[in-house]
């Protein structure tokens, strides 16, 4: 069997049918899941459930910012060690700039069953020159996270351009791969997301913090296309990224023990625990951060509640989410903390709302495991940033979206600030009285 990943950094699932990614998935055909989600819609700990079929809780990556490379469990599965094992060919697209291995974003000892590639042009004609039967390709692009970033200016204040450009380019990236190979090389071909983004027409209003675990920012793309597959076939069960592990598994024959469900069985009703931090200081030196949003997802309901015990309950109906009375539905909710407490990380730990947590260094420099040249096709800077992006094309970053962004960083800088003060000073007056 011949497998292939698309991963799509950070595409909006609802924006999909009325953007270019949906022309692809007409043209492949294939199943559509429109109620998809992340446990975790942050890359580095998404990613890690992506290859485990495992809750951040089970599979090493529990605070928010920790890598596989650096934080994943070596005792857990993984998709790629599962596959090679099987006796297939793993091929890995790792982008020079956002997805280089130095970032952590493969588990790692992943060089022993996977050969990464940093050139897409190069990973299409080792795929296309490769005579393996049991193959498998997953390509990662960040073309779309950075129209967001820059198109955008910021997460709350972003705009529609932004998924519109990224879109192109994502659609871009994928015909090179199918125009170069034919749609009918791969048996099995996976569309993906590992959580969504905030644009300006969600009408979310700054602060909100369980926006954060929203369907905007929590819903992932997932499209799965079968050779034999014509037109698509739209499926509304709640499904997640921690199901594509065992999906896989049961492609190839093998049993493996998951948080996720596989997709072929969707007579199995899903319960899904999302968990993210509002308050956070980047992950470059440490973290500074409050574990504190929660969601509870099924088929009916949509529970956010946050470490101060704000709730949103949202309930299915024909239209959609629908806003409904948390106190109307407080039995269900119990039963939701429940099972949020036992799949979570810190639920019951993480009662001060703020942590200090220490982040092992990246690797750097002559600290880097993965070390290639330029890749041939793309074009680099004196700094060895990517000026062109996958699919050849380059953004026009002006100088006013860039002093726009940088001005979005700042504001959100200080907002952190000044929120963390708040909180320092309400305790120190309780300390004075």
């Amino acid at each position: 069997m011949r497998i292939l990943f698309f991963f799509c950094d950070m595409l909006r699932p609802d924006k999909v049918e009325k953007g270019a990614v949906f022309n692809v998935m007409q043209k492949l055909g294939g199943i559509w899941f429109t109620q998809a989600y992340t446990p975790t819609p942050e890359t580095p700990r998404a990613m890690a459930a992506y290859y485990t079929g495992l809750y951040p809780a089970e599979n090493g990556c529990t605070k928010r910012g920790q890598w596989p490379y650096y934080f994943m469990s070596t005792d857990c599965d993984n998709l790629f060690k599962m596959l090679h094992d099987s006796g297939y060919n793993n091929y890995y697209y790792a982008s020079p700039y956002s997805f280089s291995p130095k970032e952590g974003i493969v588990p790692s000892d992943f060089d022993k069953y996977s050969q990464i590639v940093f050139d897409y042009k190069d990973l299409i004609r080792k795929v296309a020159s490769d005579g393996s039967e049991n193959l498998c390709v997953h390509a990662g692009f960040d073309d779309y996270h950075d129209a967001v970033d820059f198109y955008s200016c910021g997460s709350v204040g972003s705009h529609d351009k932004a998924d519109a450009v990224g879109q192109e380019h994502l659609e871009n990236c994928i015909n090179q791969f199918l125009n170069a190979v034919g749609s009918d090389f791969f048996d099995k071909i996976i569309i993906f997301s590992d959580h969504g983004c905030m644009l300006k027409g969600d009408g979310i209003k700054s602060g909100d913090q369980l926006s954060y675990v929203g369907a905007v920012r929590t819903g992932i793309t997932l499209f799965i296309h079968d050779k034999k597959d014509i037109g698509i076939k739209k499926i509304d069960q709640v499904v997640s990224l921690l199901d594509i592990f065992p999906t896989v598994a049961l492609w190839i024959g093998k049993k493996v023990d998951a948080d996720g469900i596989p997709l072929q069985n969707l007579d199995d009703k899903r319960e899904l625990v999302v968990e993210d931090i509002y308050h956070y200081r980047g992950v470059d030196n440490f973290i500074f951060s409050s574990y504190n949003l929660w969601s509870f997802i099924n088929d009916e309901f949509y529970y956010s509640v946050s470490l101060e015990g704000k709730e949103r309950l949202l309930k299915r109906a024909s239209s959609g989410w629908e806003v409904v009375c948390c106190e109307d539905y407080r039995k269900e909710i119990e039963r939701f903390i429940s099972v949020i407490k036992e799949k979570s990380c810190f639920y019951s730990g993480n009662v001060s709302g703020y942590k200090i947590i220490d982040a092992k260094g990246k690797a750097v420099g002559s600290e880097l495991l993965f070390k290639t040249e330029a890749a041939f096709g793309s074009k680099y800077n004196a700094t060895g940033r990517r000026v062109l992006y996958t699919d050849g094309s380059e953004f026009k970053k002006t100088a006013g979206m860039r002093i726009s962004r940088k001005l979005a960083d700042l504001g959100y800088q200080w907002q952190r600030i000044a929120d963390i003060m708040k909180k320092e000073f309400k305790e120190l007056f309780k300390l004075l009285k």
